[in-house]
This record gives C-alpha cells, structure tokens and sequence, in this order.
C-alpha cells in the first residue's frame, strides 16, 4: 500500500520541478496604508523590455508576508516588473468574495531582483 501511494504521488509530480532556468527564493512583507496586507497575491514577471525572460514566480500573501519557497515558484532573477493584489480577508461567501474586498487597484511596480535567496519588501502606495 505504501509503496502504491509513493508511485502516486512521484507520477503526479510531488518534488519540486528542475526543469527550466534557476529558480531563486524571494521573501517579504506587502504594506498598504502602513498596514500588513492580509491576503493577497505578488507575482513576478521577468522584464521583457530589459532583456529578462524566463518563467513568472508568484507568492501568496498572508498577514502581510510571502514567500515564494512555500509557492514553489522563485524567480529567475533580474529585470523584473511586480504586481500586487490585495483584500481585506473578510470573506463574504454569499457575494462570491472568498479573500474579502480589494483594498486597492492592483499594483505595478519594475525591481531588479537578485539572482540568489533575498527579500524584497513592498509599500503599495495610497491612490491619489
């Protein structure tokens, strides 16, 4: 029985993929209004227009942290344009609003990223 469950689970990819560029970790913190971001999403997308390319690495936020090693999508490191996304984390089932309320526009900003494990912190600014 145990060895059926490891064949399983080796056929449906349960190790970190190594195919592709190298992938390195970024970790952080998303403030809005200088407040944790609760829930939300930062995905890093490598900056075509400057010469990067490879696979987008993404991260979930949570009490205003994430980290891609718990994502298991890092970056390629490089020219790198961020988006941010984030809510309130006040589900509302009934109107479909599983994460709670966008706190603000989703957010866009151009990084370079180091091509090792870092951390890159983000304040998503208020709309004016």
């Amino acid at each position: 029985m145990l060895f059926a469950g490891l064949l399983v689970c080796l056929t449906m990819g349960c190790t970190r993929a190594v195919d592709g560029p190298e992938r390195f970790d970024v970790s952080g913190t998303v403030q809005f209004k200088g407040e944790p971001v609760p829930v939300g999403t930062v995905r890093f997308l490598p900056d075509a227009s400057n010469g990067n390319s490879g696979p987008a690495g993404f991260a979930s936020i949570k009490d205003g942290k994430y980290d891609t090693a718990k994502d298991g999508r890092g970056t390629v490191g490089g020219p790198h344009e961020i988006t941010v996304i984030g809510f309130d984390g006040q589900a509302e089932p009934e109107n479909e609003l599983t994460e709670g309320r966008s706190l603000f526009s989703e957010y866009r900003m151009l990084a370079d990223l180091a091509s090792e494990k870092s951390t890159k912190d983000i304040e998503v600014p208020s709309a004016k």
